[in-house]
């Protein structure tokens, strides 16, 4: 399809636009957690497939490009703003478990609670992996790093997302 849209065809990016344009969303919205801001920069990501799909080679899945395209501009918008969580912020704990929350999705309003208090670089591994479930060489590739790198940061957020739990 991507294929297509490099041709000009425009009912190929629609598509691809339909297929992706929620989950997308909901992955630049966690990373942000600026609804607005989100859309902007999820127009952006669209605006970058758009302008670039006469250079665009595929090695790989077309989801792992668009989400590295994202994941890029939500990273610029972050460093831009410069919007890092306070440690006295993170140090309130979470009304329960949050594994639970993130693996089974039961409270969403808690799971983005506990998903703000992470810094972005561990947010982002969080909600590839758990939330968008994505394979570690797939989250590697969208955020740039090597796969140890993705395990690293997986195991210092979840371990900080346990240590912000209530102690039963």
């Amino acid at each position: 399809m991507m294929g297509n849209l490099r041709r000009g065809d425009m009912q190929a990016f629609d598509e691809l636009y339909t297929r992706h344009r929620q989950p997308l969303f909901n992955f630049i919205l966690r990373l942000l957690q600026d609804a607005a801001l989100a859309e902007d920069v999820f127009q952006e990501t669209y605006m970058r497939v758009l302008e670039n799909a006469d250079r665009f080679k595929p090695r790989g899945k077309f989801s792992t490009y668009l989400y590295t395209i994202a994941h890029n501009l939500c990273m610029d918008e972050l460093r831009r703003q410069n919007t890092s969580i306070p440690a006295e912020q993170m140090a309130e704990p979470p009304v329960c478990d949050p594994h639970d929350h993130l693996l089974k999705r039961e409270d969403e309003e808690a799971a983005h609670q506990l998903l703000a208090a992470l810094q972005p670089h561990l947010r982002a591994v969080v909600v590839l992996r758990v939330l968008h479930d994505y394979s570690q060489e797939e989250t590697a590739k969208i955020v740039g790093v090597p796969v140890g790198t993705v395990k690293s940061r997986l195991h210092h957020a979840l371990k900080q997302l346990r240590q912000m739990a209530p102690n039963p």
